[in-house]
């Protein structure tokens, strides 16, 4: 898993929403109201899933199949510094299953604070990382 950081106005989203347009890649942005649920039914959207049926756990099994059936897919989860608070680790947990079923990589681009919030909130997260960025 790659965690890419750096200051607005740099142009991470830009060229992530680019890169995006290719094939078996699927690109959800993060807003600072995002919920679970929300969080869940962005990533279903763009995989062409119907959205919202089941518990979350159920929800992010389902979203492992269309990454199982065409290996190679990549989830990029843009301004993910804003999915960190502490009533909100729950949606890093949604990402780092992802990873962890080993059928998808995972690019999580967002501002500097990203990589401290990773470290300080999600230990589990922090030793699948490879951090980028200055």
């Amino acid at each position: 898993m790659s965690i890419r950081h750096r200051r607005s106005g740099f142009g991470k989203s830009l060229t992530l929403q680019q890169y995006a347009k290719l094939e078996n890649v699927a690109y959800v942005e993060c807003k600072e109201t995002v919920g679970l649920k929300n969080f869940i039914g962005a990533i279903e959207r763009e995989l062409g899933l119907i959205e919202g049926s089941g518990t979350t756990f159920e929800r992010t099994q389902k979203i492992e199949d269309p990454f199982t059936e065409y290996p190679g897919y990549l989830l990029i989860v843009d301004e993910a510094d804003k999915l960190i608070l502490s009533y909100t680790r729950k949606k890093m947990e949604v990402i780092r299953s992802l990873y962890d079923s080993g059928y998808v990589g995972v690019l999580v681009s967002g501002e500097p604070v990203l990589e401290m919030l990773i470290r300080k909130h999600q230990p589990m997260f922090t030793n699948r990382v490879e951090f980028t960025g200055h």
